[in-house]
């Protein structure tokens, strides 16, 4: 499945309507972001994948806004063509200790017995 980004512009005139209208798109399936986007702040642009941008203007429609039409619907291309790849540098087997932290030595302690006394009956 191919990437896409859905361009829904919905009247929002408060907080609480902005709100829900992110939790509605949050809700469906596919999404991976999210955002209020327009001159007006009047437009939600949801990206993921395999969404259904008919049925989100819907529930648009029926929960936030009777006045919800869909703008536009487009595939997003990867940034992978763009840049070339950056391979990270890995160093393994060194262990480092935190701020002043050491291991703390083992603590034994050692009583000896002060009665020389073989006899333990008396």
């Amino acid at each position: 499945m191919t990437k896409q980004k859905i361009v829904i512009k919905v009247q929002l005139c408060c907080d609480k309507q902005k709100a829900k209208a992110m939790e509605i798109a949050s809700v469906s399936q596919g999404v991976t972001s999210i955002a209020i986007t327009g001159d007006d702040k009047d437009q939600v642009e949801v990206t993921g994948e395999g969404m259904d941008p008919v049925k989100l203007t819907s529930s648009f429609r029926k929960k936030v806004s009777r006045n919800a039409n869909l703008v536009r619907v487009e595939e997003v291309k990867p940034k992978d063509d763009q840049e070339p790849k950056k391979e990270q540098a890995s160093v393994q087997g060194i262990y480092c200790y935190p701020y002043q932290y050491y291991p703390q030595p083992a603590l034994y302690s050692y009583e000896p017995d002060y009665n020389p006394n073989p006899c333990s009956i008396m």
